[in-house]
């Protein structure tokens, strides 16, 4: 009885890291997951379930814009995704309008936006029969509108952070960080707050309940 004990309490004693490990890195808790799952209105562990498949940061976000528009489910989205198909495709399989994409994108904006603002310039001119702008393109878009609304900083202001080098990941650990009062975020402008009082507001517009401002497209 007494080997039977010993025996437990060594196995619960090697299990210990590894519970302590699970509960630092908890789902539901990282920085990705409290903003998307925020912004997107969706619970944290659908987020999490795309994590755990292995989709990146930034394609989760489009899944979830894309989701939000079409009125389906991510799962749906990445359904799609999962056949090979490019997030240009998926945006017309799904029936939502391509311009959507470039509510709130300034004009001129530089690196790395400089491809889709010259693509959508020409758009407005002559829309093209078919939507085909790259998926790297179809990410920095729609980050950029979240990272923007949700932590009210203005487009230009993430476009610099963008040109700068850093990637969305660090920009929304940074900006996590400062909101939930860890000081400063290592990727604010200091010119950010001027030119934050000078833009408009109506640049981003305003996330609504689900769908971030757009409506269903038909």
């Amino acid at each position: 009885m007494k080997r039977i004990i010993l025996t437990a309490l060594t196995v619960i004693g090697l299990a210990l890291p590894a519970l302590a490990q699970i509960t630092v890195s908890s789902p539901g808790v990282t920085p990705v997951t409290v903003t998307f799952s925020e912004y997107y209105k969706v619970e944290p562990r659908i987020v999490d379930g795309l994590v755990a498949q292995n989709v990146s940061n930034d394609d989760i976000s489009v899944a979830l814009f894309l989701a939000n528009l079409a009125k389906v489910t991510p799962e749906t989205v990445i359904g799609y995704r999962a056949k090979g198909l490019s997030w240009a495709d998926i945006t017309g399989q799904l029936g939502v309008k391509p311009d959507v994409y470039f509510v709130g994108l300034p004009s001129n904006p530089g690196p790395p936006y400089g491809n889709a603002w010259g693509y959508w310039k020409n758009r407005r001119a002559q829309p093209p029969p078919v939507f085909n702008l790259a998926d790297n393109d179809l990410r920095n878009l729609v980050q950029l509108r979240l990272v923007s609304q949700y932590y009210k900083v203005t487009p230009r202001t993430v476009i610099h952070w963008r040109g700068s080098g850093k990637d969305f990941s660090t920009i929304i650990a940074d900006q996590h960080g400062k909101k939930m009062g860890q000081g400063k975020s290592k990727s604010e402008d200091k010119t950010s707050p001027g030119k934050a009082k000078k833009e408009s507001n109506a640049a981003t517009g305003k996330p609504g309940k689900g769908n971030n401002g757009q409506g269903k497209d038909k």
